[in-house]
């Protein structure tokens, strides 16, 4: 299984990819969450996706890391922008 991050114009979401195979063939991608800091916000960017199966006992437990495309004026001011975000999918 891949987590990754799917930007379709203005909203990011988490998306899965899954294979039988690390080498592929992959699946088509699955938005399985819209990271709602990027549909609130003007200039905020989701990245670094990534899952952790040590804690996903109740669900799928995944993180995210959002940032402006403001510079680093704005993470000055508020810097837990800059903070992952963890999200449980599914149960």
């Amino acid at each position: 299984m891949g987590v990754g991050v799917d930007n379709s114009g203005r909203s990011y979401s988490l998306s899965l990819t899954f294979s039988c195979s690390p080498t592929g063939q992959w699946g088509s991608r699955m938005n399985v969450f819209s990271i709602p800091q990027t549909a609130s916000y003007a200039n905020e960017i989701a990245y670094m996706a990534t899952f952790h199966p040590e804690l996903s006992a109740a669900g799928l437990v995944t993180s995210y890391n959002i940032d402006s495309t403001d510079g680093l004026s704005v993470l000055e001011r508020n810097d837990r922008k800059d903070k992952p975000h963890v999200v449980v999918i599914g149960s």
